[in-house]
């Protein structure tokens, strides 16, 4: 298996991805594992995946991403984990990826998007796609206007019903605004 470039495991019923399970695959730059009802990612699950640049884990029946899940996937540049039921994030779970260009966490039911959640290594200009993601809009959200790294654009989708906090351009921080002003 070690020529392999591209493995599609779209849809097989997989429920979980224990660790070393693709051993093998150094080679491998894109893994769909979209559409399957994978519930648990144990650490260390992408050990031999050194080439790995896309993974699609969308469509599944995550709840949570646990710390540091995603270590050791450091060619990574599309993260794909959206149509899933994910509620958290773990401390430093996207932490190490800093080729990460593209993160999918549409269709999810996350209400915050933890600083934390990133840790202090990850890549530059990131996008992030928050289509129908039913955010909380408070003070914890503004993390995201802080970080350079974070491309603009990444909280468009976002509607801000609930809240009156915003970012303040002239003083770089959180201030009470419109609705619509985060």
């Amino acid at each position: 298996m070690t020529g392999i470039k591209k493995l599609t495991l779209y849809s097989n019923e997989i429920k979980q991805l224990n660790q070393s399970m693709f051993v093998g695959l150094a080679q491998c730059t894109e893994l769909d594992l979209s559409k399957n009802i994978i519930h648990t990612i144990q650490i260390k699950a992408w050990q031999g995946l050194d080439s790995l640049s896309t993974l699609k884990l969308d469509g599944n029946k995550l709840v949570s991403i646990g710390p540091n899940v995603f270590n050791g996937l450091d060619s990574l540049s599309i993260l794909k984990l959206g149509e899933n039921e994910l509620v958290s994030l773990g401390n430093n779970a996207f932490n190490g990826l800093t080729a990460l260009k593209e993160l999918d966490l549409q269709i999810t039911s996350l209400t915050t998007l933890p600083w934390i959640a990133f840790g202090t290594e990850h890549g530059s200009h990131l996008k992030v796609g928050l289509h129908a993601v039913p955010l909380v809009c408070n003070a914890s959200l503004c993390w995201v206007k802080q970080e350079r790294w974070l491309r603009d654009d990444s909280l468009d989708a976002v509607v801000c019903h609930d809240t009156d906090i915003g970012w303040d351009e002239e003083t770089s921080t959180c201030a009470h605004f419109g609705l619509y002003d985060l």
